[in-house]
């Protein structure tokens, strides 16, 4: 839309501007209506694929639910394969075979389109003065910041077991960071999904040594690193969904839909128990993340933090946080079982 078209519709929306017999109750943008949209009654955000960076998420979480007492919701609809695209668009420089890389074509570029033409037009709106090729390590600098922002937005959606979501919002704008808030922050307790327990329908509890018995199958080690590209960005899902048999050993249970399997990857991911690695411009690839000491992370109990365990015996859930106390409640009850665990 033209500027001023634009902006017409967002202050109509906002009640600012009136035409008879034309009061809109909705709003469809992209995310350049992130901030400053203030309508009062505003009381429901939908994003559609999950946002870049936490920031830009917790913005447009922000537009609603702006007068005291209020209660807003937030949903965020997205998929393993949008999931993928966002990292391929992020990480892979969309350039010609004769052209440089650089700010504005290549890697974490804000106005790149897939669009020639529009990105030539995009291209004319900025100083020449700023059309200056990236070094090799502002172009790592990018990549890499681009990814963790990709991360920590899994990372405050997908692990429910950091506690309350509201806390860890509040705890992020104050401070920046997304561990585990401080005990005096006190929870919700009723409105969030955390708080709610709602997450039990698509971000499923797993069983810890069925999730590392498949993490360490020879067909996992055999298909990685796995080769993604908009094609085949759903390969690494099938990998797990169509085969009942490790589905019953990673959630002890048949019953799971393959948008369970995408949040039992989202998790690995947000972990970071599972990263891409980029090639430039040969493309990215899925792998499973590996220590200074060439150690799987998976092997790691504090790289499983965040994650909800079922006991398969009792049926229960464990928090991630206190797995090292439910492997030692096992050990008491089957003084017959050795279990190791390297720090």
């Amino acid at each position: 839309m033209e500027k001023e078209e634009k902006f017409a519709f967002i202050r109509l929306f906002t009640s600012d501007l009136s035409l008879l017999d034309f009061n809109p109750r909705v709003l469809a943008a992209t995310a350049a209506a992130n901030t400053g949209i203030d309508q009062e009654q505003l009381d429901f955000v939908v994003r559609v694929g999950l946002p870049r960076c936490i920031i830009t998420a917790l913005q447009e979480r922000g537009r609603n639910a702006r007068v005291a007492g209020m209660i807003g919701r937030f949903a965020v609809f997205t998929s393993w394969t949008l999931f993928v695209k966002l990292i391929l668009t992020t990480l892979v420089p969309i350039v010609g075979d004769d052209e440089e890389a650089n700010e504005f074509l290549g890697t974490n570029s804000m106005i790149t389109s897939r669009s020639p033409e529009k990105r030539k037009l995009r291209q004319r709106t900025i100083p020449a003065t700023s059309k200056r090729p990236l070094s090799s390590s502002e172009k790592r600098d990018n990549i890499i910041g681009a990814y963790n922002g990709i991360i920590d937005v899994l990372h405050l959606y997908f692990l429910p077991g950091f506690g309350c979501i509201h806390c860890r919002c509040e705890w992020f704008m104050s401070t920046g960071q997304l561990e585990c808030y401080p005990e005096v922050m006190l929870p919700c307790e009723t409105q969030c999904f955390v708080c709610k327990r709602d997450p039990k329908g698509y971000i499923k509890p797993i069983l810890f040594e069925g999730a590392v018995e498949f993490l360490g199958s020879k067909r996992i080690q055999d298909a990685m690193p796995l080769e993604i590209t908009y094609a085949s960005c759903d390969d690494i899902l099938d990998l797990l969904y169509m085969d009942r048999d490790w589905l019953f050993r990673v959630f002890g249970m048949y019953t799971v839909r393959k948008y369970n399997v995408a949040s039992f990857f989202f998790q690995l991911f947000a972990t970071k128990i599972l990263s891409f690695e980029w090639h430039g411009v040969k493309g990215v690839s899925c792998v499973l993340s590996r220590d200074e000491n060439d150690n799987y992370l998976y092997l790691d109990v504090k790289q499983w933090e965040g994650f909800e365990f079922r006991n398969k015996k009792q049926g229960n859930l464990r928090n991630a946080i206190s797995f090292k106390e439910c492997l030692q409640e096992q050990v008491s009850k089957e003084p017959e079982m050795v279990i190791t665990l390297n720090n």
